[in-house]
């Protein structure tokens, strides 16, 4: 359909933001697509479309930007462009995309197997990894615009029931779709990720949304007559293919498992929340907090709910000296709490930096805070230095925060499901759980809230932040009163 509209405008180079069946008929996970299979996925973005009878945004660009130093931001840029393009912090990157994860950490039990409850294995994951997704590439990689690394992925099935001819798979949805259902059959993989972008779907929560209903199955809270008489059997991988046309078409069983887990979980009971593996009601990527204690008190903050893009912390996991331009030094071993709640703050304040520069974390991976500042400051003249984009995050967090809380969001909810927290019994993770009350203790100490979740009054004057102030503590509020007295 993209390509439709590019030739009704007139103009191959026309970017478009589109929806499929999925926004159109209101499955709550619905994602926006563009550039082919790219996908602004999580939370439903393009259910907001389709509920305003919006299917395509189409945009073209054809002014200059203008910079402070056009040259010096261009040697930057080359400079960055280079290290991307040699570094081999990011060789199996360059070569085999993100799928490379299930090649590269099964062994610690991070890959998701059984919707969350066993520990991950060779034999469930090097099947469907990046060394077979690569042989089933016809041509060179994939590249986001002007990106060095091109780490998409292009695949081509010739014959049987997978057959395909379009963007391959990302690691997420290699594991959603495949080790969290026990698929273990590539093409099955790359083909039903293909289905999630024809029909607009967030492949993380449709992969999950599938998983539990599987687990559901196979403890009698589903039945055939509930799944239009498709049989959720664990590893089945026609079963996946045919709930996601059940879902993208919002048909028959498509429509309860359409709602995602969180939701699906308070129609059936019979504690299915507790292997309804998401926070705020969205689920969780394909990242083990309890092979990465890290990842607890991200996921449990994180702004909208489960999202590894609020800040990888698993990149500083046994890693020396993390950003020492930041002043987080050391060596924090994976399976250990200390240090992880700063952790989560300094990858959440990198990941604000990030989206608010419109930059891939990936072409991020070798760089260090001042290269962004030599980036900001050739463009726009300023002079900013490295502790300045650390309050920057600080302030955009605080922001962030701020919102959710006067939308509701409170302690109680800065949490992970039962499911995500019982320790596995093998693996590379085995009887291993995070502290998360300790670590969310920590983490409100260093982000300035109070015991609910509340950020401090102070705190956001510090960051620049009066009208959230205004906001949070109106005047007739008790707080505001006492400070107005000069109590506080």
């Amino acid at each position: 359909m993209q390509e439709d509209i590019r030739q009704e405008i007139g103009d191959p180079k026309t970017s478009l933001a589109v929806i499929g069946t999925a926004g159109e008929l209101g499955v709550l996970y619905a994602a926006i697509m563009n550039d082919g299979a790219r996908a602004a996925a999580r939370g439903g973005d393009g259910t907001v479309m389709g509920s305003k009878k919006l299917k395509a945004i189409a945009i073209r660009g054809n002014l200059e930007v203008d910079l402070a130093d056009p040259d010096g931001f261009k040697k930057v840029a080359r400079d960055i462009n280079k290290q991307n393009t040699t570094s081999p912090d990011l060789a199996d990157l360059r070569k085999y995309g993100t799928t490379d994860v299930l090649d590269s950490r099964w062994a610690i039990s991070d890959i998701p197997v059984k919707n969350w409850s066993v520990g991950s294995s060779e034999e469930i994951c090097t099947p469907i990894g990046g060394r077979k997704v690569y042989e089933l590439m016809p041509k060179k990689h994939q590249a986001c615009h002007r990106c060095t690394i091109g780490c998409a992925r292009w695949t081509k099935i010739d014959e049987g029931p997978y057959k395909m001819d379009a963007p391959g798979p990302e690691y997420e949805s290699t594991a959603a779709l495949g080790s969290m259902c026990l698929v273990t059959n590539v093409k099955a993989v790359c083909y039903a990720n293909h289905l999630c972008n024809t029909y607009g779907l967030d492949t993380i929560t449709t992969g999950s949304t599938i998983a539990f209903a599987m687990e559901c199955y196979d403890k009698g809270l589903l039945s055939p007559k509930d799944t239009d008489g498709i049989a959720l059997l664990w590893g089945s991988e026609e079963a996946v293919i045919q709930m996601i046309h059940k879902i993208g078409t919002h048909e028959g069983a498509g429509k309860l498992l359409g709602l995602g887990t969180r939701r699906m979980a308070e129609k059936l009971g019979s504690n299915s929340i507790d292997f309804a593996v998401q926070v705020k009601g969205l689920e969780i990527p394909m990242h083990d907090a309890r092979a990465g204690f890290s990842w607890a008190p991200n996921y449990a903050t994180a702004t909208r709910g489960g999202c590894h893009l609020h800040g990888m912390t698993d990149l500083y996991e046994d890693s020396e000296d993390p950003i020492p331009e930041w002043g987080f030094t050391g060596t924090y071993e994976r399976l250990s709490n200390e240090g992880k709640a700063e952790m989560t703050r300094f990858a959440q304040n990198w990941a604000h930096i990030l989206d608010s520069l419109v930059m891939c974390y990936f072409a991020t991976v070798v760089l260090e805070p001042s290269d962004f500042c030599n980036l900001i400051n050739t463009a726009t003249g300023r002079d900013l230095k490295p502790m300045d984009l650390l309050k920057i995050g600080d302030r955009i967090n605080a922001l962030h925060r701020a919102y959710n809380y006067r939308c509701g969001i409170r302690r109680k909810d800065d949490t992970l499901p039962k499911r995500a927290m019982t320790p596995l019994k093998e693996g590379g993770a085995a009887g291993k759980t995070p502290d998360l009350d300790g670590l969310l203790e920590q983490y409100y100490r260093l982000r300035n809230w109070d015991a609910d979740g509340k950020p401090d009054r102070q705190k956001l004057l510090e960051l620049g932040l009066e009208y959230v102030v205004r906001d949070l503590y109106p005047p007739n509020s008790g707080i505001m009163k006492n400070a107005q007295q000069g109590i506080l």
